[in-house]
């Protein structure tokens, strides 16, 4: 991320009113799959924290939330067939 990209950073209950948003239930699947993910997520680029508040940068965010889904799938449907 550019200096004059700061404009995409939003809040957590920001992001869940975006358009990407209607993926998590509510502000604690948001939260839990910040935690679970924290590691793709900050690689990404996909998490600032500023003053010890985390902020969403959406595009990496949105890209490291499809790449999660996506493995989780590939998983859950390797199990079921081996």
């Amino acid at each position: 991320m550019r200096e004059g990209e700061l404009h995409r950073l939003c809040r957590p209950t920001d992001y869940l009113s975006s358009e990407c948003g209607h993926v998590f239930p509510g502000i604690e699947s948001l939260r839990w799959f910040i935690r679970q993910n924290r590691e793709p997520l900050a690689e990404a680029g996909a998490l600032v924290t500023i003053n010890r508040r985390v902020l969403i940068d959406p595009e990496p965010f949105n890209r490291v939330v499809l790449e999660v889904g996506v493995a989780r799938t590939r998983n859950a449907l390797s199990v079921g067939h081996g």
